[in-house]
Order: C-alpha cells, then sequence, then structure tokens
C-alpha cells in the first residue's frame, strides 16, 4: 500500500471513529433529555451533575479509581406512604497497564438508586452470584443460605446478622427479585441501595425503583419494632410525590 493509499484509509477511519462519537452523543443527549422531561411530569427533581454523591457512600462501586461523577441526578418520592429517594448515572475511570508500558483507561457506567428505609438495619447485601463469587463462598462460607434453592443459586447474600436476613428476604421478596434482570442491593444506613451496570432511563428507574419499594415494603413489621420503628418505617412527605 503506498503512502497516499495509506493517508486515505488513516482519514477514512479517523472520520468514521468521529461519526461514531457523534452519533452516541447525540443519542446521550435524547435519552437524558426525555428523563428530564419524565422527571418534569412526575413532579421530581432533576439536575445534570451532583459530584457530592460520589462521596456519600463508603462502599462499592464508590471509593473506587478517579474522576468520579453523579449525572442525570433524580429525586423525589415514590410509593404510598412517600419515601424519599435518590437516583443518578454514576462513572469513574481506571487505569491499566499491560506490563509492558502500554497504558490504557476504562471508563465504569453504573446506575444507582436509593430509597430511604427510615431505619439502621445492619448491612445486608445481596449481590449476583458469579463463578468466583461461588469459589469465594467454597473458602469463606460467608454466604447466608435461604430457603428458595433458586434464590440462592442466583444470589449471594452476606449479612453479620443472618436472622435478619432470612426475615427480610421472605419468599414474596425473594420471588421479587428472581422475576427481574439481577442486580446489586445493600443496606447502608437508612437507605438500601441498587446498582447495576449502564445509564438510567425512565423504564429502568421506575423498575428499580419498583424493586426498591417491594423490598422495602415486603419487610415484616415485626422487623421493624425490632429496630425501633413503628408503622412500617414511615415517615412524612418530602419532595415531589410519584404519580
Amino acid at each position: 500500500m503506498g503512502s497516499g493509499a495509506f493517508i486515505l484509509v488513516l482519514l477514512l477511519v479517523v472520520a468514521l471513529v468521529a461519526v461514531v462519537a457523534a452519533l452516541r452523543w447525540r443519542a446521550n443527549q435524547e435519552r437524558v433529555q426525555k428523563l428530564a422531561r419524565f422527571c418534569l411530569a412526575k413532579c421530581w427533581g432533576f439536575i445534570a451533575r451532583d459530584d457530592e454523591l460520589t462521596t456519600r457512600w463508603r462502599c462499592p462501586p464508590f471509593l473506587e479509581g478517579r474522576d468520579r461523577q453523579a449525572r442525570d441526578v433524580v429525586t423525589g418520592t415514590v410509593g404510598h406512604p412517600a419515601r424519599r429517594f435518590v437516583a443518578f448515572d454514576y462513572s469513574y475511570v481506571t487505569d491499566n497497564s499491560d506490563g509492558r508500558g502500554h497504558r490504557s483507561s476504562t471508563k465504569h457506567r453504573y446506575a444507582i438508586c436509593a430509597l430511604t428505609a427510615s431505619a439502621y438495619f445492619p448491612r445486608l447485601e445481596v449481590t449476583p452470584a458469579t463463578v468466583l463469587t461461588r469459589i469465594g463462598n467454597a473458602l469463606t462460607g460467608d454466604d447466608i443460605e435461604l430457603e428458595s434453592e433458586a434464590f440462592n443459586r442466583r444470589f449471594r447474600v452476606r449479612c453479620p446478622d443472618p436472622r435478619f436476613a432470612s426475615d427480610v428476604l421472605t419468599p414474596r421478596t425473594m420471588q421479587a427479585l428472581l422475576s427481574r434482570t439481577p442486580l446489586h442491593l445493600r443496606f447502608e444506613g437508612t437507605e438500601l441501595l441498587c446498582w447495576e451496570a449502564g445509564v438510567s432511563t425512565p423504564v429502568a428507574l421506575l423498575e428499580r425503583l419498583s424493586t426498591l419499594e417491594r423490598f422495602v415494603v415486603g419487610i415484616p413489621e415485626f422487623v421493624w419494632h425490632d429496630y425501633g420503628v413503628t408503622n412500617s418505617g414511615t415517615e412524612p412527605s418530602a419532595g415531589g410525590a410519584a404519580q
């Protein structure tokens, strides 16, 4: 291939990369605008960015990498009675090296959603099971086994109080989690937090909120009572209500 042909091919590749990047940018802008209009219709708050949220929780996937950002932030209330929530797209960058002086960067994106539960529960974690987590559990034995074999195969449950995990993960709650795409869940402070890879859309946001609400509503009354909260952890309305 002559130098002229090589330059032509190079220019075509550069042009193609630029076109793909432009199309991706336009698609993302349309997604964000659609999400903003959806929030306006639901009387929910929406702001483009609030990086203070990147340090609100001291657990994975937070505190990883660099250039941490919280974008497309949605706030409001959901359910009856209303519970406060916050949802946003979280991203960070990690740097990689192949050991031969070649370095590259990877951007990680997660859709985050947190619902206020109004009680300080033990740190319960429900995460999708993988080959690596199964090997880890075989070595450490820290995975809590529940009544549902299907749930045990699909999820890994960890909690300092196994009884609490068994009480809140009722058959109905486990079935609700089994009926949707697996996601990560954690009680952190007074909030039930969930995350999964990707970005927010109106449909995905509603699905995550529904999962969190069903989880919290499904907590038996005696558990709320044991942790000093009555009336199933309900709280006064704050912010916009779900329509």
